[in-house]
C-alpha cells in the first residue's frame, strides 16, 4: 500500500487550498483507494474528520520527520507555498520541509505550484537546489515555470498544468442549481433579482481600501440595483473586512466558513464575480460565470489572461467608476459568457487528463 504524504497550506480556513486539498484527495482516490493519505494541517482533526485521512500538525514536528522517514512519497500540492512576498517564515517552512524529505532520501513531487515572487537569493539558490532533483515538477502558470527557469531548473523537466482546483468535479454543483444556472439575457431592468458576488482582501492602507470598498459596493447596489453578497475566501484574513463593509453599506456576507459546494453554488447562482483571490475567479470560471478581476498578485494577471478576461485592475488602484462601468457591460455580454464556458470546459477536461497522468507518475514512484 502506497504512502502518501501530502504538504500545502491546509486547514486554515482558506476556501482556494482546501478545494487544492480536496481535489488531490479525490483524484488519487479514484485511482488508488487503498493509497494511505496523510496531510500537513493546521487543524489536524477536523482535516482528519472533512476528509477522512490522517493528519500531521504543523508544529509537530516529531511526527514530521517520522512521517518524513516512513512515507513513500511526498507531494507539494498546489498553492503559492514557495514565495517571499508576505514575509520569509513560511517560505523557509516550506523548503526546511523539501530539504528533510531530500534528507531522508524520499522523492518530493512538486504539484500545480504557484512560484515566486521570490526575491531574496538565498531563496532562490535553495529552491534549485531542492527542485533540481525533485521527481515531479507542475506548475500551474508561465510566471511559475520563467520563475524556475530563472533559477536554472530544466524547462524540459517542468509541466505546465493548471490549478488542481479545476479537476473538482462541480457537476453536481451545477445539476443542483438548476435553471439558475443559464444566465439572464436581459438587460439589466431597476428591481432585478440580479446579483454580483464580491470576493476581497485586506490589502495596502487598510482605512483608504475600506472606503473605496464601501464605494464600490454602494455604487454597485445603487447604479445597477443588484444585490451584493461578500465572501470571505480566507476567513481569519478576510472575514474582518467583510463584517465592515456589511455592516456599512447592507450588503450580505456569509458570517461562517461555507463549503466549497455552497461557495461554488453562490458563484454559479450569481450573475457576476468581482474577486481579489485567485481561487474566486478560478471558481467563478468553473461554473461560467463572468467575472472581473482585481490583482494584488502576478497570479492573478496570469489566470485571467489566460481566461482572456480583459482589462485587469490593480486592486490598489482600480478606479471604481471604470468597474462599475465593466460590470454593467459585463453581466449582459453573451459573447464573454460563451467564450467563458468554452475555455472552463477546456481547462476543466485538460485538469482532469493532467491530474490522472500526474497521480499514475505518483503512484508509481
Amino acid at each position: 500500500m502506497k504512502k502518501i504524504f501530502i504538504c500545502g497550506y491546509y486547514g486554515f480556513d482558506n476556501l482556494g487550498d482546501e478545494a487544492i486539498l480536496r481535489s488531490l484527495i479525490e483524484g488519487i482516490r479514484r485511482q488508488a483507494p487503498e493509497a494511505e493519505l496523510t496531510v500537513l494541517s493546521a487543524t489536524r482533526h477536523q482535516t482528519e474528520e472533512e476528509y477522512g485521512v490522517k493528519a500531521i500538525s504543523r508544529n509537530d514536528y516529531r511526527a514530521l520527520v517520522h512521517a518524513m522517514k516512513t512515507q513513500d512519497v511526498i507531494v507539494f500540492g498546489g498553492g503559492s507555498l514557495l514565495q517571499d512576498v508576505t514575509s520569509s517564515r513560511s517560505i523557509l517552512y516550506y523548503l526546511g520541509l523539501m530539504f528533510l524529505a531530500k534528507m531522508h532520501g524520499k522523492p518530493l513531487m512538486m504539484v500545480a505550484q504557484g512560484i515566486g515572487p521570490i526575491r531574496k537569493s538565498v531563496f532562490r539558490k535553495m529552491t534549485h537546489w531542492i527542485f533540481r532533483t525533485a521527481k515531479h515538477i507542475s506548475v500551474r502558470d508561465h510566471i511559475s515555470l520563467e520563475e524556475l527557469a530563472k533559477m536554472g531548473i530544466d524547462r524540459n523537466r517542468i509541466v505546465l498544468t493548471t490549478d488542481p482546483v479545476w479537476g473538482f468535479d462541480a457537476i453536481p454543483v451545477i445539476k443542483n442549481l438548476g435553471n439558475n444556472h443559464v444566465r439572464i439575457e436581459q438587460p439589466l431592468t431597476k428591481g432585478g433579482e440580479r446579483s454580483i458576488v464580491l470576493s476581497l482582501r485586506p490589502w495596502g492602507n487598510s482605512e483608504e481600501m475600506e472606503k473605496k470598498w464601501i464605494e464600490l459596493v454602494n455604487r454597485l447596489q445603487g447604479d445597477l440595483q443588484v444585490r451584493v453578497e461578500l465572501l470571505s475566501f480566507h476567513q481569519a484574513q478576510d472575514a474582518p473586512l467583510a463584517k465592515k463593509i456589511a455592516g456599512q453599506t447592507g450588503c450580505e456576507w456569509m458570517a461562517h466558513t461555507p463549503s466549497v459546494e455552497t461557495v461554488l453554488e453562490r458563484i454559479g447562482a450569481a450573475d457576476l464575480l468581482i474577486g481579489v483571490r485567485l481561487h474566486s475567479l478560478i471558481f467563478s470560471a468553473i461554473m461560467a460565470t463572468p467575472m472581473i478581476g482585481l490583482s494584488y498578485d502576478p497570479k492573478v494577471d496570469a489566470f485571467m489572461e489566460s481566461m482572456k478576461g480583459g482589462p485587469v485592475y490593480a486592486v490598489e488602484s482600480f478606479s471604481v467608476d471604470e468597474v462599475v462601468e465593466l460590470a454593467r457591460q459585463r453581466m449582459d455580454d453573451q459573447a464573454f459568457h460563451l467564450k467563458l464556458k468554452k475555455q472552463s470546459e477546456k481547462l476543466c477536461a485538460q485538469a482532469k487528463a493532467d491530474q490522472k497522468m500526474i497521480i499514475q507518475e505518483l503512484l508509481h514512484e
